[in-house]
């Protein structure tokens, strides 16, 4: 399975949904947060997964850990911040966490 994941790292000139191999046993549904290595030195980073969808691709990181039990976010919810991002030129994660409680 390949998880499509909205990194905080990323700025607006790189943002995109990443794409992360999740590994066998772990169950991530869009909406939920992971953390995932970025970047050449693999720092953890904390993501959102957007969409999850079958198959495999050679050369893909691998999702390190799932932070949600639950997705905190739904569909329509992730909707809107890919609304936010084209209108307000942010990126995907800064549109999410302007939507996530302030306890997360």
């Amino acid at each position: 399975m390949i998880g499509k994941i909205a990194v905080s790292a990323a700025n607006y000139a790189i943002d995109k949904p990443y794409s992360y191999l999740i590994p066998e046993g772990m169950e991530l549904q869009p909406g939920m947060r992971v953390m995932v290595p970025f970047g050449r030195g693999n720092r953890a980073s904390e993501g959102v997964v957007l969409a999850v969808e079958s198959g495999m691709q050679p050369g893909l990181k691998t999702v390190e850990q799932c932070l949600d039990q639950q997705p905190v976010l739904s569909d329509t919810m992730l909707r809107l911040a890919a609304f936010l991002r084209e209108r307000y030129f942010c990126t995907f994660y800064d549109a999410i966490r302007a939507m996530l409680p302030a306890g997360l």
